[in-house]
């Protein structure tokens, strides 16, 4: 068996102490013609364990592992998060399935964008209108 090389790590933390699990993800190994195979691992006090993914090429292996990590979080009863997250946000962002065909990836992606368009407006006005009642109420503070 090779060694593993480290591709990358990532710090998640959980409970109120702010206990630390690693996540590690190694560099894909091709292990014969059109596949690819990208281990992983996960250490800490409230879960550990390992395990791999298999794909087409080195993309597809790294894509396939960091689902396979997501699912494997998900499933612990203990809600880790990434120094930037809520809990159960790990920072791995969510895939669409390709295995349902190419049609459908693209629907759910306009879908997707669709949604994330609506939520990127609704922000903007959110701020504009902020920005413009704190202007307003600054000025007439001012005026007084």
């Amino acid at each position: 068996m090779k060694t593993e090389t480290l591709l990358c790590k990532r710090i998640l933390v959980y409970g109120e102490r702010r206990k630390k699990v690693v996540m590690y993800l190694f560099i894909p190994r091709e292990i014969r013609l059109n596949e690819w195979k990208c281990a992983y691992r996960i250490r800490g006090a409230c879960c550990s364990f390992s395990g791999r993914a298999i794909g087409i090429d080195a993309l597809q292996a790294i894509i396939l592992c960091l689902e396979a990590i997501k699912f494997r979080l998900q499933n612990t009863k203990t809600k880790c998060s990434w120094i930037f997250g809520e809990d159960g946000d790990y920072g791995i962002p969510f895939t669409i399935p390709m295995s349902f065909g190419y049609s459908f990836a693209k629907k759910m992606e306009r879908l997707v964008t669709r949604e994330v368009t609506r939520e990127a407006r609704r922000l903007k006005n959110r701020r504009t209108a902020n920005g413009v009642q704190n202007g307003r109420a600054k000025t007439q503070r001012a005026m007084k």
